[in-house]
């Protein structure tokens, strides 16, 4: 898993012709921020889901002589409990798929820049094998 100080982090070699480093940086520190939010908020959100199920799991329990209108308090705190769970199971659902999309995007930009890399690499010694021939030309009429 890319964690944002892997995104923060990042090197990249220098290439010719290649993106604005600048840009590529700015552009990596928003990628970082949002994934350790979202990160954040995932963690928060399971944690309470966590808290949830333990006080769903501890108004389970039976309990010794309780009224009618205590056991329909408790059942309806039940079900409140649990829809709640539930809404927050679905939001921590929702988090997980766009945390997924977001590392889907930062992997596909890193092979993007990866291929940049070696295009600029490709480039680099085509130009000076141009520069070797040309020289070799010259040369010959000195």
């Amino acid at each position: 898993m890319i964690t944002p100080n892997d995104i923060m982090n990042a090197n990249f070699n220098k290439s010719f012709r290649g993106f604005d480093a600048t840009e590529v940086k700015d552009f990596l520190e928003d990628i970082s921020e949002e994934v350790y939010k979202i990160l954040k908020e995932n963690s928060d959100l399971k944690h309470e889901i966590d808290n949830l199920n333990d006080e769903i799991n501890l108004l389970k329990q039976p309990t010794e002589s309780i009224s009618d209108t205590d056991c329909c308090e408790e059942s309806e705190e039940i079900d409140n409990t649990e829809l709640f769970a539930n809404e927050l199971q679905e939001k921590n659902e929702r988090l997980a798929k766009q945390n997924s999309e977001l590392e889907s995007l930062i992997n596909e930009k890193q092979a993007r820049l990866e291929e940049i890399r070696v295009e600029g690499a490709r480039m680099v010694v085509e130009l000076k094998n141009m520069l070797n021939k040309h020289l070799e030309i010259f040369n010959q009429y000195e």
